[in-house]
């Protein structure tokens, strides 16, 4: 599920960006036109925010976690529109961001995905054998629509009731707080072999399909997180503020029951904002573009700047690879010897 789950949140995410991009521009081309009054112009339906709203309501029909997205999406998009009012010098930003472009953010990241959550149930709600579809007849309700909603209700409650009382010990169980150092990654398949079995020419072999990331972008990403909230406090940059959101938004929903059951697993739909984390601190390494020749110490200055901040960012690359290529067969299930397979083993928690 969590993999269709980042996909959604990604979706959304990058529709929410595009909105942002083509608000400033109706902005800027409205007020060329006319100004209304101090808390500028009205923008008129915002396409991308409401295609934004499916598909959180498509993450949430994914896994009910998606829903943490929808409060800090939506807050993050009228955060944008407030800012763009008040970058464009409008006295009553506030007003104008909260009020002509937040006004509709209700329905386009509330009620929009709501209604797109139901109707991903529809198979179910058209059925009349799916799992406990008939709770609401049985229980004496037998309004149409009525029935069916009942009973999908008392379904999800039910599920709710599982999700968050699941406390059974796992061996491959971990919590939140350590899922960023990779502590203790769920093997999905093991099978250990002695020479000549499934292809072992030693004394023993082993074969595993590890559910881990890449150790070189995960650790260094805790680094990046740090430098971009400091990016974000300091330079007001909406990229690494954005980053934050979405990564706050999946991550600390994890926290408050210590009891429940957890996977490291449950952290991929952070992983494409683990990556965008890094690569703005990749660029905050890289440095700014070179600029037209003019000062010649200040353009040597510039172009040593860049070129150290190019040979940074390569090593960093190279290094990225190298550890995918080391990583790969217990990605894929390789078959190692089990001294080799032992060697892939960084910390004792991955056995």
């Amino acid at each position: 599920l969590d993999i269709f789950l980042m996909f959604w949140v990604l979706a959304a995410f990058g529709c929410l960006v595009i909105d942002r991009d083509w608000a400033r521009e109706r902005l800027a081309e409205a007020m060329e036109v006319r100004l209304p009054d101090d808390a500028g112009p009205r923008l008129g339906m915002r396409w991308w925010r409401l295609l934004a709203g499916v598909c959180l309501g498509l993450a949430c029909a994914s896994k009910w976690n998606g829903i943490w997205y929808v409060p800090a999406f939506a807050a993050m998009s009228v955060a944008w529109d407030i800012g763009a009012r008040r970058a464009a010098g409008l006295s009553r930003w506030l007003y104008g961001g909260l009020v002509r472009d937040g006004r509709w953010v209700l329905a386009s990241l509330g009620v929009v995905p709501a209604v797109t959550y139901v109707a991903a149930w529809s198979d179910w709600l058209f059925s009349k054998t799916g799992y406990d579809r008939n709770w609401a007849e049985l229980h004496g309700i037998h309004t149409p629509v009525i029935s069916a909603l009942v009973s999908l209700y008392q379904y999800n409650k039910a599920i709710l009731h599982f999700d968050s009382t699941l406390t059974s010990h796992h061996p491959y169980q971990s919590q939140p707080w350590s899922w960023m150092v990779l502590s203790r990654p769920v093997s999905f398949y093991y099978v250990p072999y002695k020479f000549g079995q499934g292809g072992c020419q030693v004394k023993s072999c082993s074969q595993e399909v590890l559910a881990i990331g890449t150790p070189m972008i995960w650790w260094v990403s805790i680094a990046t997180l740090v430098i971009c909230i400091a990016w974000w406090l300091t330079q007001r940059d909406w990229r690494a503020g954005a980053v934050w959101v979405s990564f706050v938004a999946g991550w600390f929903v994890w926290f408050p029951d210590a009891k429940r059951t957890k996977f490291l697993f449950y952290m991929a739909p952070l992983v494409p904002f683990l990556i965008i984390a890094v690569t703005l601190a990749l660029g905050v390494m890289l440095g700014p573009a070179l600029r037209r020749p003019g000062d010649v110490l200040r353009d040597r200055a510039s172009l040593r700047r860049r070129q150290w901040g190019i040979a940074g960012v390569a090593v960093y690359l190279g290094l990225v690879v190298v550890d995918f290529a080391w990583m790969w067969p217990i990605f894929t299930g390789g078959l190692l010897t089990y001294d080799t397979w032992h060697a892939h083993m960084w910390l004792p928690s991955w056995v």
